[in-house]
């Protein structure tokens, strides 16, 4: 799957793309087959040393765009109707 990603808080200049595998979906997540994806004033704040950066430093590779509109393609275990 392709993401856009940061390691650094140092801007959006410090932003890549990236290629990862697709996740295995468990419990109550959910897989989405993504249509369009956008980044918001949020993830801008968050990777030029926002309020936000100090918490999720710990996220390596942080993962950005969390705007999506898609469908959903998985479900976990969780999530499924008896």
């Amino acid at each position: 799957m392709k993401l856009v990603t940061t390691n650094e808080f140092d801007g959006i200049d410090k932003l890549n793309f990236t290629e990862l595998p697709t996740p295995l979906i468990t419990g109550d997540e959910v897989l989405i087959k993504i249509k369009a994806v956008s980044t918001n004033p949020v993830d801008v704040s968050t990777t030029a040393r926002g309020a936000k950066a100090k918490h999720l430093k710990h996220y390596s590779p942080l993962i950005l765009g969390w705007d999506v509109s898609g469908t959903v393609d998985k479900i976990g275990k969780q999530g499924a109707a008896p």
